[in-house]
C-alpha cells in the first residue's frame, strides 16, 4: 500500500515538474525565437466596426483557422470587449497552415501555439511595450516587397514600402535587380514579438555608386537638401490606368468626326470605378457640361485646375465651393455626354493653358525655414543609423499605447 502511494505521488510530482519545465521551455522559445522567414507572418489591427473574426477574414485567414483561434482563446479573452486598434500577429508554416497567433487583450498578451495534431497551447505574457528603430537591409532580386519579406519582415511592411514607392513619391523609384535598399523603420514590440510597425523614418537606394536618400518629416519625404519627394500632385486620378486616348495635338473625334486637339487623357475603366482628386483644392464646377456630361472641375494651388468628365455620378459631398483633399472621391466612371463607352476624360490646365498630366513637372515643396533645425536633427539621426559602423537598433520605451503612434 505504501509503495503504491509513493508511486502515485511520484507520478504526480513528475507531472508537475514536467508541466513547469514545458512552460519554462515555451517562455524561453518565445523569448529567443528566430524571426519568421519569407512571407509566413504578418501583423494586423482592428479597425472601427470590426470584430476579431472580420479583421482576420480581411487578412485572408481561413474560417477554420479563425474558429481554432476563437475556440482556444475563448476561456481567456472577452472577445465582445475587444476595442478598435487592438493589435495581433499570426504565423504560418511553409505549407500555409496557421501555427501561431498572438493577441493583446485584457492587459495581457496572449500567445497561442497550434499543434499539428489539432491541439492548442495558450500562454499569457505581461504587456511590456517598446519601440526599436532599426534598419532593414535588402538586395532586390525580383521586387522590393519579396526582398523585404525574405529578410524576415512582415507582409504589411512590404506593402507599405511598395505603396510609398509607387504612389506617394513624385519621383519614379523603380527598383531593379541588384539594387540595395535600406529602410529605417520603427518595430513595435509587445512582450517578445513584433506586433506592429511605426514610422518609416527614411529609406535609401543604392545603384552602383549612386545613392538616393529619402527622409520622413511631417508626413512627407524629403531628399538630403530638404526638397520634397512626396507627390503633392498625383499622376493618375484613379487606380485603373488603361489609357484609351492620350494627350495629342490632333485626333479624329470618334463621334463628331473631323480632326481636333485632344487636350486631356482618356482612362477606360468599368462603370462605377472611383475617380479621385489628384491634389488638395476647391470644387469650382459640378454639373452637366454639354458633351462632357457630368463634370467636376477643381482648382488647386500653383494655378492648376483639373477637369473630370463623363461621370456616372458625383462623389459624396461634391458641391461647388467645397474644399477637397488629395485622393478624395470626386465621382465615378460613367459614359454621360458624348461618349463611346465608359471612361474618364481628364484634363489639366495651369494658368488657363492645357498641360499633359503624364509629363507635367509639378512644383516641388521645400522644408520651411522654421523646420530646418528639426529636419537637420532627424537627418543626423538617420545618417547615424545608416552608417556602416552602426549595426545596433535604437530602443525607446513606449509609455503610450500603440494606437497613438503616427503611421504613414
Amino acid at each position: 500500500m505504501n509503495d503504491h502511494l509513493h508511486r502515485k505521488r511520484g507520478r504526480r510530482l513528475a507531472a508537475v515538474i514536467y508541466s513547469s519545465m514545458a512552460a519554462c521551455l515555451l517562455n524561453f522559445q518565445a523569448a529567443h525565437a528566430d524571426p519568421p522567414t519569407a512571407s509566413l507572418w504578418d501583423v494586423g489591427q482592428l479597425r472601427a466596426g470590426q470584430n476579431l473574426a472580420t479583421s482576420l477574414r480581411a487578412h485572408k485567414i481561413s474560417p477554420q483557422s479563425i474558429q481554432r483561434i476563437v475556440t482556444a482563446l475563448d476561456p481567456y479573452v472577452a472577445f465582445k470587449r475587444i476595442q478598435p486598434d487592438t493589435v495581433y500577429r499570426y504565423v504560418f508554416d511553409p505549407e500555409g497552415v496557421l501555427r501561431e497567433f498572438t493577441l493583446e487583450a485584457g492587459h495581457r498578451v496572449w500567445h497561442l501555439t497550434l499543434t499539428q495534431k489539432g491541439g492548442a497551447v495558450v500562454r499569457p505574457f505581461n504587456v511590456t511595450r517598446r519601440v526599436e528603430t532599426g534598419v532593414v537591409d535588402v538586395v532586390v532580386d525580383t521586387d522590393v516587397g519579396t526582398a523585404i519579406r525574405s529578410a524576415g519582415e512582415a507582409l504589411s511592411l512590404a506593402r507599405r514600402v511598395e505603396r510609398i514607392l509607387l504612389t506617394d513619391l513624385d519621383r519614379a523609384f523603380e527598383l531593379r535587380k541588384g539594387d540595395r535598399f535600406r529602410i529605417v523603420v520603427e518595430r513595435i514590440h509587445l512582450a517578445h514579438w513584433v506586433m506592429q510597425y511605426g514610422r518609416i523614418e527614411a529609406f535609401e537606394v543604392y545603384r552602383g555608386k549612386q545613392a538616393i536618400l529619402a527622409i520622413g518629416h511631417n508626413g512627407g519625404y524629403y531628399d538630403a537638401t530638404g526638397h520634397s519627394l512626396t507627390r503633392h500632385f498625383l499622376r493618375f486620378p484613379l487606380s485603373y490606368r488603361n489609357i484609351s486616348s492620350e494627350f495629342v495635338k490632333q485626333r479624329k473625334h470618334p463621334i463628331l468626326g473631323g480632326v481636333r486637339p485632344h487636350r486631356g487623357i482618356d482612362f477606360a475603366a468599368p462603370i462605377g470605378t472611383p475617380v479621385w482628386s489628384i491634389a488638395d483644392g476647391e470644387v469650382i464646377a459640378a454639373g452637366w457640361r454639354n458633351g462632357f456630361g457630368r463634370t467636376v472641375v477643381i482648382r488647386h494651388n500653383y494655378g492648376y485646375e483639373t477637369l473630370h468628365a463623363h461621370l456616372k455620378a458625383y462623389g459624396p459631398g461634391i458641391k461647388v465651393g467645397r474644399t477637397i483633399r488629395q485622393k478624395q472621391i470626386v465621382g465615378y466612371i460613367g459614359t454621360s455626354g458624348l461618349s463611346t463607352g465608359p471612361h474618364l476624360h481628364f484634363e489639366l490646365t495651369r494658368d488657363g493653358k492645357h498641360r499633359n498630366p503624364l509629363k507635367e513637372p509639378f512644383p516641388q515643396a521645400v522644408i520651411a525655414s522654421d523646420e530646418r533645425e528639426a529636419f537637420s536633427a532627424k537627418q543626423a539621426r538617420v545618417a547615424a543609423l545608416l552608417s556602416p559602423d552602426d549595426e545596433t537598433a535604437v530602443a525607446i520605451e513606449m509609455p503610450h499605447p500603440v494606437s497613438t503612434l503616427f503611421q504613414r
